[in-house]
């Protein structure tokens, strides 16, 4: 998230986000193309790259129009909603003790991501941003749905290449939509060191790494253990913000 946001400093929102996935595939093709058939790419990387993106492009513009408050804490929501969306698919009722843990999860991610506050309206960016959860959480449940039935390296490098192409597709029409502080120049590119170094952190480790590491743990655990996992986000969001941006941990968020 830290790094993301500098780069926008240097990039338009969906210029830097295609760079990011092309940076994500960059290690990740000498590693597994050899393994990787044409179909491959089709069979699971195509629905769950499609969700990805959507998730990722949703974000992208509903941040510019809302509050970073307020885009933090419904992002953080789609882990909580990766049982809602798993049982709707599958049918499976979650565990009591996992709906408690869920429950208790929402609650420390409204304190860790506002502080507490009540001072929170709903606006159309609100609304977009919520739509990425909605991707987000689909994205877990169908990862989780193709990891054990289709090639794993297919469906790691597919779904970041989906995300890339549709990225590269996108970024000059909605770039130059008026979304805000980043956007006013329209579509951009000021590359420099920082902003290389951004990328190769945000594709590489924090996208690339990432999600393939999220892929292949879901053949070992269950949906609902990773979504736990990744409740975890906002933890390590508001500590880099707080190690490089020098924001306050208000008791609310220690809490």
């Amino acid at each position: 998230f830290v790094s993301r946001k500098l780069s926008y400093d240097y990039a338009s929102p969906f210029v830097s986000l295609s760079i990011m996935f092309v940076f994500a595939l960059l290690p990740l093709i000498p590693i597994y193309a050899k393994h990787v058939q044409i179909r491959d790419l089709f069979r699971g990387g195509l629905i769950t790259g499609i969700l990805l993106f959507g998730g990722f492009a949703l974000q992208t513009v509903g941040l510019s129009l809302t509050t970073p408050q307020n885009s933090s804490f419904i992002t953080a929501i789609y882990v909580k909603l990766v049982p809602v969306v798993s049982f709707i698919v599958t049918r499976k009722v979650p565990y009591f003790v996992e709906i408690v843990g869920f429950v208790i999860a929402l609650v420390g991610t409204w304190f860790l991501t506002t502080g507490g506050s009540t001072n929170f309206s709903l606006g159309v960016g609100d609304f977009l941003t919520f739509g990425c959860t909605i991707c987000f959480a689909s994205h877990i449940v169908a990862l989780d749905m193709v990891a054990t039935d289709t090639n794993f390296a297919g469906v790691s490098i597919g779904q970041l290449l989906w995300v890339a192409v549709l990225s590269i597709m996108i970024f000059w029409p909605l770039d130059h939509v008026d979304q805000g502080d980043h956007n006013d120049r329209g579509a951009f590119l000021h590359p420099n060191w920082i902003f290389f170094l951004c990328q190769i952190h945000n594709g590489t480790l924090a996208t690339g790494f990432a999600f393939t590491a999220i892929g292949w743990c879901m053949r070992h655990t269950t949906t609902t253990r990773t979504a736990f996992i990744c409740a975890l986000e906002p933890v390590f969001a508001a500590l880099s913000s707080y190690v490089y941006y020098h924001e306050t941990m208000t008791r609310a968020k220690l809490i």
